[in-house]
């Protein structure tokens, strides 16, 4: 279910497992599992950052920083060009790195085994790596792998981001992340085995990383099988898809080819030179896919009005119900008093007629 990438990365596995203090730095693709994932870890002992958003489980600070760090860098997360070669060395990235050692600072306190998690995190793993090191703290990289097309789907449903921009942010996205965790203790999975048989998954990487969760799996699983269930997964699409399309971009499938079985343990010595080819190519070529952008900002836009529309229409019908809900208990609160006040409408016409006699 899980692996490190080379028998050097499973050496400092075991010879870091004994450090007195880990981070493990989920760095996944969006919509690839890393919240439920991280969300799993942290029901398994692993300490969440102190300003947590319970929706994602990824830190404010985190995003705030993480977000400054890609406009530095002259990009956004649904960016998928190259950072620019000189980033990391200037100034700026050295001033981000000492951010980002005050950050893991305030938000871990002194948690022996922290888990991060953030999407951008695989663009800018370099930052936090050295950031972590310069601290003491030792990092564990896990790479959550989900099938390209599902990425793609999810994205388009949720951001109206076009099919063929999310396949190229899902290469790009794995290409940075695997390419900076080289060297350091890692680990990479496939998204449905986790909703398949996490326990299987979380036991494979605690072997592989030489990591003993806190918690046992056993009193940990009435959490976390509530938090993990086929029918949250919402685009599932087979393999066969991505291999079989001829539209795809040969690079997209050789590296989801070699990522999956990455995750069953099965390396290959080109492996790891092929992903270099790979986003070497893509680096040299990602300025040519901004036609492709240009082209699906009018479908984004329309997808985008037809939201707002929608949108709109729903807040109107939402405030005509409530309306008539209202108008509703104001008439059965009437009913209910007509019986009760009947005597007092009576000795009010009592009354009256008592006057009107009293002035004859």
């Amino acid at each position: 279910m899980s692996l490190t990438a080379t028998k050097a990365e499973i050496d400092c596995a075991h010879s870091d497992a004994a450090a007195a203090r880990s981070v493990i730095l989920v760095a996944g693709m969006h919509r690839s599992g890393t919240s439920v994932f991280t969300r799993t870890l942290s029901l398994l002992g692993c300490s969440l950052p102190k300003t947590t958003l319970s929706t994602v489980w990824e830190s404010r600070v985190v995003i705030r920083l993480n977000e400054h760090m890609l406009a530095s860098a002259g990009c956004g997360w649904d960016d998928w060009k190259p950072f620019d070669a000189d980033w990391l060395s200037n100034r700026m990235a050295r001033s981000f790195r000492g951010r980002a050692e005050a950050t893991l600072r305030d938000e871990f306190g002194s948690a022996s085994l922290c888990v991060l998690k953030d999407p951008r995190l695989c663009r800018l793993l370099p930052v936090w790596l050295d950031a972590s090191e310069n601290l003491g703290i030792a990092p564990v990289v896990i790479l959550p792998i989900r099938n390209p097309l599902e990425v793609a789907a999810s994205l388009e449903a949720r951001d109206g981001i076009d099919l063929s921009i999310g396949q190229l942010l899902w290469l790009r996205y794995v290409l940075d992340a695997e390419h900076a965790s080289r060297g350091f203790r890692r680990a990479l999975f496939r998204y449905d085995h986790l909703i398949a048989d996490w326990r299987a998954v979380v036991e494979g990487l605690s072997e592989t990383l030489g990591i003993s969760w806190p918690r046992p799996l056993a009193a940990a699983a009435i959490d976390v099988e509530p938090c993990i269930s086929p029918t949250k997964r919402h685009h599932q699409m087979d393999d066969a898809g991505v291999f079989g399309d001829p539209t795809l971009s040969s690079w997209l499938k050789s590296t989801f080819e070699i990522l999956s079985r990455w995750t069953q343990g099965e390396i290959k010595e080109s492996d790891a030179a092929e992903l270099d080819r790979i986003r070497s190519n893509f680096d040299d070529a990602a300025g040519l896919f901004t036609r492709t952008a240009l082209a699906s900002r009018p479908l984004f836009h329309q997808r985008l009005a037809k939201l707002e529309t929608k949108l709109e229409k729903r807040d109107v019908r939402i405030r005509t119900l409530t309306a008539k809900l209202a108008a509703k208990r104001n008439r059965m609160t009437a009913e209910r008093r007509w019986p009760v006040t009947r005597p007092l409408r009576l000795m009010a016409r009592v009354s009256r007629r008592l006057r009107q006699m009293t002035a004859l």
